[in-house]
């Protein structure tokens, strides 16, 4: 679909980043707008509610289930947040700056109703039966789903940084997007922010342990750069610099208590690059400090005699990816 040569380049990226972009599109559920572009996706689990009755309609199908996880897709929601603001001239050249704040409000408006009260945030939601797994084994259209969901929230005092701070850095950074456009938008997702990262700093812990639906499924190994990456991304939206202190006490503890984590990769279980990049914004004087994780993790990557694998379709590959085998 995007392999016809552009400018001399060897791959048309305008619309490789418009079909990166339209698959959040496919997996949404709740109520469709009126500019959805996937022909046969209609509305999905309308009726689905919070434990107070609020409606929990929105948000991302997790893959190719009814699965909705809030830690993966805050995750998701603050790296596409970072791809925006840092190439803003890119998505507009590329025709899609009107698809990622599509994108953005998406998710994060799930996430505000996630926090469907003050110390509640929603951490899995699956339909049908009374398991993750069991919904893994449904292979019908969310459409034709009558049954409500199966919703499991992290309630104060359950303990939960991780969850807690995920969130916080999402509504953050879509905060900080919608700044200048949506001034009240803006200011409503930093309220919930605030809120999600206070109750992170007195729910220390990991959210796996409180909720064990998750566990063999998105669960974390640390609460402490999750903290990190909430901190520094609302010390990017507020300019408070008790947050910056904050998040830059945070990545040092990471760094001293866990040794910056795994190392080779930037995912929702491994978050140092990301909060490095935010804190090299933040604080350009210790630039060098904040940036040398993200040349490690890329030397690791792009160094052919890393054991990084390699696959001659996909390119370089780990956990396992390259034992996907891609049809031509």
């Amino acid at each position: 679909m995007c392999l016809t040569q552009v400018g001399g380049s060897d791959y048309d990226y305008s619309c490789t980043l418009g079909a990166s972009l339209l698959f959040y599109e496919a997996q949404r559920s709740g109520k469709l707008a009126a500019t959805n572009r996937i022909s046969w996706r209609s509305d999905s689990l309308l009726q689905d509610r919070a434990p107070n009755g609020a409606s929990l309609a929105g948000g991302w199908y997790d893959a190719g289930d009814l699965t909705r996880f809030t830690f993966p897709a805050a995750f998701t929601i603050a790296t596409l947040a970072i791809s925006f603001l840092e190439f803003p001239q890119a998505y507009q050249q590329a025709g899609q700056t009107e698809s990622i704040l599509h994108q953005l409000k998406w998710g994060a408006d799930w996430l505000n109703a996630a926090r469907y009260q003050p110390d509640a945030f929603v951490a899995v939601t699956w339909a049908p039966g009374n398991s993750v797994e069991q919904s893994h084994m449904y292979w019908g259209k969310p459409e034709e789903m009558q049954q409500a969901s199966k919703v499991v929230p992290l309630i104060a005092p359950m303990k939960g940084a991780d969850l807690l701070g995920q969130g916080a850095a999402a509504l953050a950074a879509v905060s900080v997007v919608f700044a200048s456009r949506d001034p009240g938008y803006s200011e409503q997702l930093l309220l919930a922010a605030d809120g999600l990262y206070l109750q992170a700093t007195e729910s220390e812990g990991l959210y796996s342990d409180s909720i064990p639906e998750v566990q063999g499924y998105y669960a974390s190994y640390s609460y402490i750069d999750d903290l990190a990456w909430a901190a520094a991304w609302l010390a990017l939206r507020t300019g408070d610099a008790q947050m910056l202190d904050d998040a830059k006490y945070y990545y040092d503890k990471h760094w001293s208590d866990e040794g910056g984590g795994e190392g080779r990769r930037f995912d929702y279980n491994n978050l140092v690059q990301g909060v490095g990049y935010l804190l090299a914004k933040l604080d350009p004087a210790n630039k060098d400090k904040y940036t040398q994780p993200i040349r490690n993790v890329m030397n690791l990557w792009l160094t052919a005699g890393s054991d990084i694998t390699f696959s001659p379709q996909v390119g370089p590959c780990d956990v396992g990816c390259c034992n996907v085998q891609v049809l031509k």
